[in-house]
Formats: structure tokens, C-alpha cells, sequence
């Protein structure tokens, strides 16, 4: 069904978009540090070299998955945008108490915060094209 590819190119625009705002964060994390030297201590875990290079590839794998079989609506390219948000995502979002605290008063987080967001609602429209395809005779 037509709405269902037009779902699934949106979800994929958001993912790409998701993971281009944390590839943007992740990079431009040791310059915030450098220029804002108050923040080191709240950034350090996540402006290291192991940090920026582990979320730079993370990232970068993602947006390859989800412009390829993703959006040619393979189940297993799905569920390789999923593992991400569990494994990673959540463990952040529960143990990081910037991620805790409002999105207005602390910051830290938003930005990490605003990539998950769109990358569930990428996948919220994606799924649907992956796991319910119309067969070609209908098309």
C-alpha cells in the first residue's frame, strides 16, 4: 500500500535524522569540553576518545542500515535499529541523572534525548511496512 511506503520513507528520514543529531553530538563533544572547561566533569564520560569514537561508528552503522535494507523493509534491518535504543538508550536514560532531571533546566541530555525520541518514532513508522508488507499483486 502506498501510505505504508510513505511511512516507511518518513520513519527512515527520521532515523537518519536521529542518528545524524547523535553523530553531530558525539563529534562536537570534545570541542564543547575544550571551550567550556566548567562543563569537563559533566562531560568527560562522553567527550573521550573511546566514547566519541564507539557512538561516531555506532551512528555511522545505523544511518548505513537504515538507507539500505531498512528501507527496503527487511525485518532483520528493523530489529537492528531496535538493539540500539534497548542496549544503549535506556541503561542512559535510567542511569544518567541529566537525562532524569527536565530537558529545560539541565543540560547534557536533550540533545541524546531528542535523537532517541525521533528514532522511536522512525521506527513506530516504519514498522508497519516491515512487518505487515502488501504483497505485489495488490500494488
Amino acid at each position: 500500500m502506498i501510505s505504508r511506503q510513505r511511512n516507511l520513507k518518513w520513519g527512515v528520514a527520521l532515523l537518519v535524522l536521529s542518528y545524524s543529531l547523535l553523530l553531530f553530538s558525539a563529534l562536537s563533544s570534545p570541542g564543547h569540553v575544550r571551550a567550556h572547561p566548567e562543563d569537563a566533569m559533566m562531560f568527560s564520560p562522553f567527550s573521550s576518545l573511546w566514547a566519541v569514537t564507539l557512538t561516531s561508528a555506532l551512528a555511522i552503522v545505523e544511518l548505513m542500515i537504515a538507507t539500505g535494507p531498512l528501507l527496503r523493509a527487511e525485518r532483520w534491518a528493523f530489529s537492528a535499529q531496535v538493539v540500539p535504543i534497548v542496549v544503549v538508550a535506556l541503561p542512559r536514560i535510567l542511569t544518567d541523572p541529566r537525562c532524569i532531571t527536565t530537558v529545560m533546566t539541565q543540560h547534557g541530555c536533550h540533545t541524546y534525548m531528542i535523537s532517541v525520541a525521533l528514532a522511536v518514532i522512525g521506527l513506530a513508522l516504519a514498522a508497519p511496512a516491515v512487518f505487515f508488507p502488501t504483497s505485489s499483486a495488490a500494488q
